[in-house]
């Protein structure tokens, strides 16, 4: 329960990547109790003594990276795995993508705000999305699903789709098609576009079969002939 008391923003991110230990300063409540029997070990050891009726502040030196894993496992089922079930605070050594993820999901979680994504360059947003989706952090991975709509652009959108169908994100996917339909001439015209067609054919593919059943109604009629596939299907619903 540490981790609850601790001053997230009085830490920085290097204090957790460098150091071996962390000061924290903790406000410690104490309270009368009625059955001795009731009292629990205390989870620290202090020299001082103080008045059970008074209200202090205290601090206590804490190892920095068992905190870090405390609270990543908490917030995700994949740390919780690596840390609590698997009992082990090693994994793999990261790439610069996840690295670059990594960094900015300790700054957030150690400062106790959100991260400050709107002054990071899209590339670093696509790794944060990706690496959360991978490590099961849905709370940014939703936040970086945000910053994306926000800043489409035509340049980005043909990426944006082909990642949101990579991590199976139907939102994004339908969003990025979406501005793609509205801003067609620029999209297509896009380094983006050109290498979507050349290495996601399929995908390609259905972007320009959603740009005709914007464009041309009466193709919705085929949809009975297309029942059981339902790909095609999901993509004219999406005009209906």
């Amino acid at each position: 329960g540490l981790s609850r008391y601790m001053r997230r923003d009085a830490l920085l991110s290097s204090d957790v990547f460098c150091a071996e230990k962390l000061l924290v300063q903790c406000e410690v409540q104490f309270h009368m109790i009625d059955n001795v029997l009731q009292e629990a070990e205390p989870p620290f050891v202090r020299e001082d003594s103080y008045d059970e009726k008074s209200v202090h502040h205290i601090s206590i030196v804490v190892n920095a990276g068992h905190l870090l894993w405390t609270i990543l496992s908490e917030k995700s089922p994949y740390f919780h795995k690596i840390v609590v079930r698997d009992r082990n605070t090693v994994i793999s050594m990261f790439d610069e993508m996840e690295y670059k993820a990594f960094d900015v999901i300790v700054k957030c979680i150690v400062s106790g705000t959100d991260p400050s994504m709107h002054g990071l360059s899209m590339q670093k947003v696509f790794n944060l999305y990706e690496y959360s989706d991978y490590v099961l952090l849905a709370e940014f991975k939703e936040m970086s699903r945000d910053i994306i709509k926000e800043r489409m652009t035509a340049k980005i959108a043909c990426n944006v789709i082909a990642m949101a169908d990579m991590h199976g994100d139907a939102d994004l996917k339908k969003f990025a098609i979406q501005y793609a339909m509205e801003h067609w001439r620029k999209v297509t015209a896009s380094k983006s576009w050109n290498i979507l067609n050349k290495e996601r054919p399929d995908l390609a593919k259905e972007v320009k079969e959603c740009r005709v059943a914007k464009n041309e109604p009466q193709i919705k009629r085929r949809k009975k002939v297309l029942e059981t596939e339902t790909e095609y299907v999901e993509q004219f619903q999406y005009y209906q």
